[in-house]
Formats: C-alpha cells, sequence, structure tokens
C-alpha cells in the first residue's frame, strides 16, 4: 500500500514537473533596468502588448538595478537558468558574449532581417566579430536641464543657456548668488558612462585605434577631467550629491542646471509643469572642441541556450523591433527613436510641437558616436575603475593630471597590457 502511494506520488510529482516545463517554454524570462519610473512603464506596456498579440506566451519581466545586472545573468547562467533576455548596456556586449554565452541575432529563425528597421549607426552599436548580438532598445544622449525660472530670477537669459563650461561656470554662479540655490550638477560618479562622455566630449580617445588599450590619459583627456573637478573643488557650485538626489533638486527647483540622459526628459518636463518653467539645450563644449557625445543606454541580447526558449525570445524581439514599439519607447521616455526616418512618423512631429524640448534631443542625435566596447573578459572591473576616477576627483584625493594617469594603467594592467 505505502509502495502504491509513493509510485503515485512519484508519477504526481513528474507529470508536475513536465507542467511546469510545458510552462515555462511559454514563459520569457526578461532582465531589464529603468532609470525612472517612465521607462518602466513604458516597458510593462511593451511587455503587455506583445502578451496579447502572443496569449500563449508569458513575459516574467524583472526590474534589476544595471549595476548588477550583468552579474547577476552570469550567475543565473551557472545555475543553469539564465533569463532568455537581458538589457545590457554597450560597454559590455564582449563581456557577455565571452561570459554569458549570449546568443547572435543571426541565429533568429529569419536572420534577424528585423534589424533593418533600425537606423543604420545604432545596428552596429552591438557587433562583436563580425555578428549581432545586440538589439536597439534604449539609447539616450547627454543633454543638459536648467530651470529658465531661476536664470531669469537670477538676471540671466533663459533663452540663452551656456554654450560652453566657461559661461556654465558664470552662470552657475550666478544663481548661486543671486539666489541662494545650487548652481550645477553634471555627471554624477554612478557609472561610467558619466566618465566616457566627460572625455569624448572633451576631445579624448578612450581606446587606441586597434582597440586593445586605454589611451585618455592624453592632454585633452586630462583638461576635460579637470574641468569637471573645478566646478566642484574650484568654484564650489557642484554639491557632492548623487544623481538620483540631484534628480530631485532639479525637479524641486533647487538647481539651475543639470547635465545627464536625455532618458530623463520626459520625466522632468512633466514634473516642472505649474512648478517652473524648463529648457532644454545641447551640453556646453569644452572650449572649441566640436561636440561629440557617446549614447548612453543600452540594448537587448539573447541568454537562452534552450533552442525553443530562444525562439520566444527571438519573436519578443522581433515584436520590440517594430517602428512602432521604438517610437513608444522614445516618446515615453526620452530616450532616442532609434528606428529608420523617425521624423516621418506623425506622433513624433505632434509629440514635438507639445513637447518642443524633445527636438534637442533629436537634434543632438547629429553629434553622437558609438560608445566604445571594452575589451577582454573584465568589463565589470573598467567600468569600476571609470567610475572610480570620477569618485577620486570629486572626493579631491587629486588632480586630474595625477589621477587619470594612474586610472588608465590600472586599466591597461586589467587588461593584461604592459605599461607604455
Amino acid at each position: 500500500m505505502a509502495m502504491t502511494t509513493v509510485r503515485k506520488w512519484v508519477v504526481a510529482f513528474a507529470l508536475s514537473v513536465l507542467a511546469g516545463s510545458a510552462h515555462a517554454a511559454n514563459e520569457i524570462s526578461f532582465y531589464y533596468y529603468s532609470v525612472s519610473p517612465n521607462n518602466a512603464k513604458a516597458v510593462e506596456d511593451l511587455i503587455a502588448a506583445f502578451e496579447k498579440e502572443n496569449p500563449d506566451i508569458k513575459v516574467k519581466g524583472s526590474n534589476k538595478d544595471y549595476r548588477t545586472l550583468n552579474a547577476e545573468i552570469k550567475t543565473a547562467l551557472v545555475a543553469g537558468n539564465p533569463p532568455d533576455v537581458g538589457q545590457i548596456l554597450t560597454q559590455s556586449i564582449s563581456d557577455m558574449v565571452l561570459n554569458a554565452r549570449a546568443i547572435p541575432l543571426e541565429k533568429s529563425p529569419d536572420g534577424a532581417k528585423w534589424m533593418e528597421r533600425f537606423y543604420p549607426s545604432f545596428r552596429t552599436l552591438g557587433q562583436f566579430k563580425g555578428q549581432n548580438y545586440l538589439l536597439p532598445f534604449t539609447h539616450g544622449v547627454a543633454l543638459m536641464y536648467y530651470n529658465k525660472s531661476l536664470m531669469k530670477e537670477a538676471g540671466l537669459s533663459p533663452d540663452s543657456p551656456p554654450a560652453n563650461w566657461d559661461e556654465l561656470v558664470k552662470q552657475a554662479q550666478q544663481i548661486k548668488d543671486k539666489t541662494g540655490k545650487e548652481g550645477v550638477f553634471a555627471f554624477g560618479t554612478d557609472n561610467d558612462w558619466n566618465t566616457q562622455t566627460i572625455l569624448i566630449a572633451g576631445g579624448a580617445n578612450i581606446l587606441s585605434p586597434e582597440g586593445d588599450r586605454f589611451t585618455f590619459a592624453d592632454e585633452k583627456g586630462i583638461a576635460a577631467l579637470q574641468t569637471w573637478q573645478d566646478l566642484s573643488k574650484k568654484y564650489g557650485l557642484m554639491p557632492s550629491i548623487t544623481t538620483r538626489q540631484a534628480l530631485a533638486a532639479f525637479n524641486a527647483g533647487q538647481l539651475g542646471f543639470y547635465i545627464y540622459t536625455s532618458a530623463q526628459l520626459v520625466g522632468i518636463v512633466n514634473n516642472a509643469k505649474g512648478n517652473f518653467d524648463v529648457g532644454v539645450a545641447a551640453v556646453p563644449r569644452f572650449g572649441s572642441e566640436p561636440l561629440k557625445l557617446p549614447n548612453s543606454g543600452s540594448g537587448l541580447m539573447v541568454f537562452s541556450q534552450d533552442p525553443e526558449r530562444q525562439k520566444n525570445a527571438f519573436k519578443f524581439l522581433e515584436s520590440l523591433s517594430r517602428p512602432e514599439n521604438s517610437i513608444k519607447m522614445s516618446l515615453d521616455s526620452g530616450y532616442m527613436p532609434v528606428t529608420m526616418d523617425p521624423m516621418s512618423d506623425p506622433r513624433i512631429t505632434d509629440f514635438v510641437a507639445k513637447v518642443p524640448q524633445y527636438s534637442v534631443m533629436l537634434d543632438q542625435m547629429k553629434v553622437v558616436v558609438p560608445k566604445p566596447q571594452y575589451p577582454g573578459d573584465r568589463a565589470v572591473d573598467i567600468q569600476n575603475l571609470m567610475v572610480g576616477l570620477l569618485d577620486d576627483l570629486l572626493a579631491g584625493r587629486g588632480t586630474a593630471a595625477e589621477l587619470a594617469p594612474e586610472a588608465q594603467r590600472r586599466m591597461n594592467e586589467t587588461l593584461g597590457q604592459p605599461a607604455k
């Protein structure tokens, strides 16, 4: 009798496992991140639209911290349960291919022909050794947000925001002196894109032409980093707070200038309504240096090692590649519209008419250059060193001339490159 009971239990358990597996086969595990509630809501809407079109497939979305997302995917892979799709920063592509077994998009049943829907410069962001691994999804560009009301109160023209860093210092100082509010927050120390943006905008080359070693600690790179440090240490115009705190201060009308990603554009404009007039402009130039800015943000990669789950993952990516979905993501957040010829879509032109600040982001797409992919398989270590460089500068542990060469040496050492 006992044996019969045991057998029944075993059969029941086996059937439940099979049922669970069948359910799992029709489920897409999706690790993503968001830098604002607007972004999270946009992703949730896209998931809901996909599920409505594909009622037999359930997308299990998990909103993660972008700083630990790579490590979580690798840990899940070791445990035999990687997410089917993950949202990955572009500088980490080689790391995730080499260490998280990312699947090339060409393995899609149709060879990922849907990649042709994207603007050409965005397609190339996800290439590694001749194959595409990244679906363009949330790519932003740095913008300068400014409080027109504070500018007017300080005796400045709200229609003439600073065009270079010298003007930024003067105007931020005037706002602080005349209003008692904080002057400026430009690029916090929360991620390595901030460091990259300062260096590239300043005219430095982060990597050698071969892409195998770091070269940013030259005259231009050091000058740009010193200009950034001076905002805090020399002029006392940039408070030592986090990016999240700076965003809250700007939204509360307590900060004159806020320089960060376009991904926050829609949220900032909406939050300012009824409180103060918000302006959006290009990032100030470093002297006469032509403005170049690396893309921020990320794309989607497939990590499922199961062929059936991969098919569903590719179906999900195909849905997200459709122009209407790319444009929705942009309009709901402030990320760049990565689809071909976005201005031909009336939703874009209608949105610009309602939110003219959005047109600045569209204009800045002209100066975007690809964010460098970190070579080797230690992208997280490199990211930490890049962030650490800004941390040290903000803490006043040395000048840019002292700290940048040492950071560069440590990065090249991490790559196994001897000092030159």
